[in-house]
């Protein structure tokens, strides 16, 4: 009976990924104030991770549009069932492509990607900047 019910009233299914945080903070460092983008997401399926960094690649851009002109720093967290090179190879492909979201990339001093997969405890910290040879090469 439990299942009909449910049926009947059943809640909609979780969507394959989702996009959590999106905001621009102040941070105060040593050299003065900075400010950063925080970006944040879940994703539920990993078939849809393609589907995710596209997404974060287009609330990049246009969240970096509206921030501060000095923003200068980019936190991605990635909260599901991925890697930090599927996502690496991903997101630098993507940006790599659009004129926009490369403009804004050359401008980050710092660029950090956390991978948490369901279940870890810790995350994994990657760069999603360029080396200095692949910017110095236009890479």
């Amino acid at each position: 009976m439990f299942d009909r019910i449910k049926r009947l009233f059943g809640s909609a299914s979780a969507p394959a990924r989702e996009i959590v945080q999106c905001e621009t903070k102040a941070l105060e460092t040593p050299a003065g104030p900075k400010f950063a983008i925080f970006l944040a997401a879940n994703l539920h399926q990993p078939a849809a991770l393609d589907a995710l960094v596209e997404a974060l690649v287009e609330r990049f851009k246009l969240h970096r549009m509206i921030s501060p002109p000095e923003t200068s720093m980019l936190l991605l967290t990635i909260i599901g069932p991925c890697d930090a090179p599927a996502v690496l190879s991903r997101w630098q492909a993507r940006v790599s492509g659009d004129q926009i979201a490369r403009l804004w990339m050359d401008q980050m001093e710092k660029a950090d990607l956390a991978v948490t997969p369901k279940g870890a405890v810790a995350s994994q910290y990657h760069s999603l900047l360029p080396t200095k040879g692949e910017r110095a090469n236009g890479v």
